[in-house]
């Protein structure tokens, strides 16, 4: 649990102030898997979670300074919302220019970064990174301590319903029965905020209904058509007759 960044030793301004834009704008949000210091399985390769300039140590990027340095975080997922609101932030980030103060984000099995030219690509790491997102910092903005202005606009455009939760914990912000409490805290104006997962979700159901277009279409082009000529509804009627039972 992160409950200030302020805390965390070797964390540069820049990723200092990421974190604690989320704590915030999102002050309920779960710290269960906030994280900035890499375990033993990250000390084994390059990783933002190791310290540069740090003899035996593999940092994932270096700079000019012999200041040791960590140049990852990681913040929970669960902006006490659910996923979507984090990858709702995300899109936010990606699609601003605070984005230049980052090397690449990781979250739900896909990665973006300088190099993809900040357009998604699959993931194939060990870890799906679906209980935390994963930001790595650029060396060039470690001074940066600035807050993040697409974190902080992205509180203010909040329904204020969704506010009022998220912020305050005024669960009287959704009235009715702990089921409508559910719903609300659940909204998530995924079309103001995430327009990229909302595209993903539709084009693979769009992706499944023509598969099964398709396979109909197989279907009713391997029965072949009536012989004789016939009304609209002899000729559906006969096509039935010949679908194998």
């Amino acid at each position: 649990m992160v409950a200030n960044w302020k805390t965390v030793p070797n964390l540069p301004p820049n990723l200092t102030s990421l974190g604690n834009t989320f704590n915030a704008v999102f002050p309920r949000r779960d710290h269960s898997s906030d994280g900035a210091w890499g375990d033993a399985a990250h000390k084994l390769s390059p990783s933002g979670h190791n310290l540069d300039d740090t003899p035996g140590s593999k940092p994932e990027t270096e700079d000019s300074d012999n200041i040791p340095e960590l140049r990852a975080i990681d913040v929970d997922s669960d902006l006490n919302g659910g996923d979507d609101y984090m990858a709702a932030v995300i899109n936010r980030i990606v699609n601003s220019p605070d984005r230049n103060r980052l090397y690449y984000i990781i979250f739900q099995r896909r990665i973006c970064g300088t190099w993809t030219g900040w357009q998604w690509v699959p993931y194939n790491g060990s870890n799906a990174h679906d209980k935390h997102a994963h930001f790595s910092g650029d060396p060039n903005s470690d001074s940066n301590g600035s807050a993040w202005e697409s974190i902080t606009k992205f509180g203010d455009d909040m329904d204020q319903q969704v506010r009022n939760y998220l912020r305050d914990g005024k669960r009287d912000a959704f009235p009715g029965t702990a089921e409508t409490h559910q719903q609300g805290e659940r909204r998530l104006y995924i079309e103001d905020f995430a327009d990229d997962v909302a595209r993903a979700r539709a084009s693979a159901v769009e992706t499944k209904l023509r598969a099964e277009i398709d396979s109909l279409k197989k279907t009713v082009a391997s029965l072949g058509t009536p012989t004789k000529t016939a009304t609209p509804a002899e000729i559906v009627d006969e096509l039935l007759r010949r679908i194998p039972r």
